[in-house]
């Protein structure tokens, strides 16, 4: 058990007489020993993390430096990306300019006189003043047009233009009934309305009479019209 834990069931006893001397103060003596001992490892470091007599000797001589011993070339500069006048001078490809980009005399020339210049011919600014190849018109020029005069690609009418025109005259593409649906339309009456019932006695036998409205009801429907007297006189009810 550690000092510690020994040290806290002293506090903590609750028994009267408990506590004695020996037991609080055998727990002293464990504190004191144990103060001792890390006192005697502080003073002789024994478990010191730090570096030997010859790391110490190295760290004052640096024999273990990076550094450099081509002072001779710093100094003249034999690696050197620069120029002087007299290097520059020495330069064969400065002197000849072997890898230049630029103009030949004749280049220079052919600029002056513009020689590969794309531009129009006299000709060609002749035919820019009289618009030779115009999109366009005057007045003369319609005149002359026979496909205008003629209007050959017109589109309109005249009164003579429709009455010549077959196509107009016969109604090829009219829209009409064929002659079934003529016959089915021809035993409508004018003025027939699809909601009223057109009643006729004509051609009946005797007793017969022309029904003003007719209408479907169910046969309960009917029964209960009948017992709250809202039969309708003038209407004929058809009970399915």
């Amino acid at each position: 058990m550690s000092i510690k834990n020994n040290a806290i069931i002293i506090r903590d006893e609750t028994i009267e007489g408990a506590n004695t001397a020996s037991r609080v103060g055998g727990n002293l003596v464990e504190i004191a020993d144990d103060l001792i001992s890390k006192q005697v490892n502080i003073d002789s470091n024994t478990a010191k993390a730090g570096i030997t007599s010859t790391q110490s000797g190295d760290i004052i001589s640096n024999n273990a430096k990076t550094s450099y011993t081509d002072s001779s070339a710093v100094l003249a500069n034999t690696a050197k990306v620069g120029y002087t006048d007299s290097l520059v001078s020495a330069n064969s490809d400065v002197v000849d300019n072997t890898s230049k980009v630029g103009i030949t005399t004749q280049q220079s020339a052919d600029i002056i006189g513009n020689n590969a210049k794309t531009g129009i011919t006299t000709a060609q600014a002749n035919s820019i003043v009289i618009n030779e190849s115009k999109v366009g018109y005057t007045e003369a020029a319609v005149s002359a047009n026979t496909d205008v005069v003629a209007n050959t690609a017109k589109l309109g009418y005249t009164e003579a233009l429709v009455s010549a025109n077959t196509s107009v005259y016969a109604n090829t593409i009219k829209n009409t009934y064929p002659s079934a649906d003529a016959t089915k339309l021809a035993g409508i009456e004018v003025g027939a309305d699809v909601n009223t019932v057109n009643s006729s006695v004509t051609g009946e036998p005797a007793g017969s009479i022309v029904i003003p409205n007719l209408v479907t009801i169910s046969l309960t429907d009917h029964t209960t019209a009948v017992n709250n007297g809202t039969i309708v006189s003038t209407t004929f009810y058809a009970i399915p």
